[in-house]
């Protein structure tokens, strides 16, 4: 199947086949590399909507032209959905893209943290970053143990060696 022509050249189309230019489908199809096909259903298209081809000057109105809507299931990245996760992360920063997910699906219709993630990174917000707290301080001793004094010096064996086999 081929893509869909877009509207400039659904426009041109009109342009040559209206009025005075008359061109035949299979030329203007040649031309703009398109099926014949295609061009009679682009001009049919256009005098359902209501495009006159004899009209002076040509009048050649966006609604003639535009894409039909799509068929499908609907997108859950609607511009209120957009809003509300932006206004949430704003408000506070360390929410996870699974708890936003979980208010928003509390509020309406569900959604997913993927969902959240990939309309936040679209919004151009990147996801908050955990990092370890400060560390703390070189640690007390505990209170509750008994922390004995240092002996008094002679009695802990650090003086002078006495070498055994000098005697």
């Amino acid at each position: 199947m081929t893509p869909s022509p877009d509207y400039q050249t659904r426009t041109l189309v009109l342009g040559l086949k209206a009025g005075s230019v008359n061109q035949p489908s299979k030329d203007i199809a040649t031309l703009l590399g398109l099926n014949v096909r295609q061009v009679n259903r682009i001009y049919s298209r256009a005098l359902e909507r209501g495009f006159d081809p004899n009209k002076v000057p040509l009048e050649i109105v966006d609604d003639y032209v535009r894409d039909a809507p799509r068929t499908g299931r609907p997108t859950k990245q609607t511009q209120e959905a957009q809003d509300r996760i932006v206004a949430q992360i704003a408000d506070g920063r360390g929410k996870s893209c699974a708890d936003l997910a979980l208010d928003l699906s509390s509020e309406d219709r569900s959604i997913s943290a993927s969902t959240v993630r990939r309309i936040l990174k679209k919004a151009g917000v990147r996801p908050p970053r955990l990092r370890p707290g400060p560390r703390p301080r070189s640690r007390q001793p505990d209170k509750s143990y008994r922390v004995e004094p240092p002996p008094p010096s002679g009695q802990d064996g650090d003086g002078p060696v006495a070498d055994e086999g000098a005697r």
